[in-house]
Parts: structure tokens; C-alpha cells; sequence
């Protein structure tokens, strides 16, 4: 098996040349560069397994660089691991924000660097729901985005590690209904995650068990403000976007690098939808409402201006299921 290989991006050539040497000590493989030019020249060569990205370059801000490896499919295999030396949780929940699998503050302890970059390539290369295949194939499939609001203003109050903690804690509750409605985490986007459902099976019902799973966090998060002693009483909420339609599921990448991903305007329009639902509320495609068959509880359509999308598509507001819709 090849060794572990990882960009790191660092201004710094006694950083660099440190980190390369804690990488070396176990065997990984590591190419450091000093600009976000060079960084991206090399993406453009090979996909590293790593890419661990200081946040202040001379030429590139580290959350330009970290949404623009997550939007690209070709780089999705890449976990991503962001560091600075400047001692600010701002700094830590922006790159979280942008899509960071994980965030180091300087100086980095050898043995915490190994760990982490082994959790988050394994955690990057475990978390897509699509499962293996050897070429393309298309499927109808459900898509959830969800945003944790607040996150940013509580992070901002709290230390480093209990920015984290409070995270995870979160994430493993909101995930558990996913989890028990059939959907699949594909993976998580700094305060916010991408989960399928009907992706491998092609679900009957997959929307309303989406639909299901995203109230269901909408009231966790509720629940979460109001029970946690670290929180204080501030608010946390969730915002989630939901479309269905046939997307292109193959995988993507160099020819020994590739990952399985899945590509089409639906996931699009449910990342747009979500980016424009207010705190505690999902939004919904036409599409899915049509397939709902009557089953959703909604106030009415409206129309919104979404980013990339022609025109302005009708979205359903959603704030129930009908309990009667699984007997049809």
C-alpha cells in the first residue's frame, strides 16, 4: 500500500520544513509549499490523502482555499486540516464554517498532528454513502443539507476545545435521526452536514423520511439550546434545504485517487435552499412537495431567488408531516 500523502501549505519554511519532517517520522509522504498558488498547482498535479493548510497566506485567505477544494469533485477525496498560530476561536469556527475537517492552533504537538490527520483522512474516505463502483450509474435521489445557526456568535464566546466538543456533541444527535430514517451522512461541511437518502436502494419514500429526519433536527437543536450548561442559554438552530431528483453517482478523481460522489442539479438546489432558510425552518423543492403526495404540512409556496438558479422557483415551507401519510 502506498504511503499517506500530505500538502501542507505553510508560509514558513521552518514550519514547513518541521511538519514535513513529524510526517516523515511515520512513514507519510508530504510536499510542502509556501503560497496559495503553489497549493493549488499542486492539487492540480496529484490529489493528496491531506491537505493541512495554514489560514494566513501571503496571497490566499484559508477559507477561500477550503470552499473551493469542497466544491470541486475531483478534490472531494482531500480531507482538509487548518491551522494558524493566531490564538482566536474566530479564526477556528471561520475554517470550520468553510468546510474543515478538523483545526490545529500553533505550535503542534508531533503525536496530535499523526492523530488527527488520521482521523480525518479515515473520517473523509468513510463518510460518502454512495458506496464502491466501478463506473457511473444514475439513481433518484433525496438530498438534505443542513447549517447549524448561531454557531459562529456562541463560538466566538467559548474557548477553542469547547467549540469543538459542543460540535461533536451536537452533530451526534442531529446525525442519529438521519441515521433512523434510512438516510446516510455523505459528509460534514464545518457547522453542517450532506446526507442521501434513497441513494443506495432507491427508497420508496425517501422524501418523507427526509423531511422527517430534518424536523427532527430542527427540534433537537431546540432542545439542544435549552439543555446544554455550556451554552448558557444562548441559542443554537437548524436551517435545512431538501431536493430531490436523478443524480450521477461515479467516482471522481485522479485514476489511482478516486472517489465515489454524486453530481446533479439537485444536490445544488438543496445546498441553495438551505443557504436561504431562516433559523428553525426547511425548505423544500416543488419536486419533493409534488412527490409528497399531499403528506407535507406547509403554509404555501413562495417564491425565492436562489444563487446559480434561472428565475425564481417556487419552495414549500415545511412544518410537519402528516401523521397518515405512512398508511397510504
Amino acid at each position: 500500500m502506498p504511503p499517506l500523502t500530505v500538502l501542507v501549505a505553510d508560509e514558513d519554511p521552518m514550519a514547513r520544513a518541521a511538519l514535513q519532517e513529524i510526517y516523515a517520522s511515520v512513514g507519510m509522504s508530504s510536499l510542502a509549499v509556501a503560497s496559495g498558488e503553489a497549493f493549488f498547482a499542486e492539487l492540480s498535479a496529484r490529489v493528496p490523502d491531506l491537505c493541512l493548510l495554514d489560514m494566513f497566506l501571503p496571497d490566499l485567505f484559508g477559507t477561500a482555499a477550503i470552499e473551493q477544494i469542497n466544491s470541486r469533485p475531483e478534490l472531494a477525496r482531500a480531507a482538509v486540516i487548518a491551522m494558524s498560530s493566531r490564538q482566536d476561536p474566530n479564526v477556528l469556527v471561520q475554517a470550520l464554517n468553510a468546510g474543515a475537517d478538523d483545526f490545529l492552533f500553533k505550535p503542534i504537538a508531533g503525536e496530535e498532528l499523526i492523530a488527527r490527520s488520521r482521523i480525518a483522512i479515515q473520517r473523509r474516505r468513510s463518510t460518502s454513502p454512495l458506496g464502491g463502483t466501478r463506473g457511473s450509474r444514475r439513481r433518484d435521489v433525496t438530498t438534505l443539507f443542513c447549517d447549524v445557526r448561531g454557531f459562529t456568535a456562541v463560538a466566538a464566546t467559548l474557548d477553542p476545545e469547547w467549540v469543538v466538543e459542543l460540535l461533536n456533541a451536537l452533530f451526534e444527535r442531529l446525525v442519529a435521526h438521519v441515521d433512523a430514517r434510512g438516510g446516510e451522512v455523505d459528509k460534514y461541511l464545518g457547522d453542517g452536514l450532506l446526507a442521501f437518502f434513497g441513494a443506495r436502494n432507491g427508497a420508496e419514500d425517501k422524501e418523507l423520511h427526509a423531511l422527517e429526519a430534518a424536523l427532527a433536527m430542527v427540534s433537537t437543536a431546540e432542545d439542544y439550546s435549552r439543555e446544554s450548561l455550556v451554552l448558557g442559554g444562548r441559542r443554537l438552530a437548524v436551517g435545512a434545504g431538501i431536493a430531490t431528483g436523478e443524480v450521477v453517482i461515479a467516482p471522481v478523481g485522479a485514476f489511482e485517487r478516486k472517489q465515489v460522489t454524486a453530481i446533479g442539479d439537485s444536490v445544488n438546489l438543496a445546498s441553495r435552499l438551505q443557504a436561504v432558510a431562516a433559523e428553525g425552518e426547511v425548505l423544500i423543492c416543488e419536486r419533493t412537495f409534488q412527490r409528497a403526495q399531499g403528506a407535507v404540512l406547509s403554509p404555501g409556496p413562495r417564491r425565492v431567488e436562489l444563487k446559480g438558479i434561472a428565475g425564481e422557483p417556487l419552495v414549500y415551507p415545511v412544518t410537519g408531516v402528516r401523521p397518515e401519510a405512512w398508511l397510504r
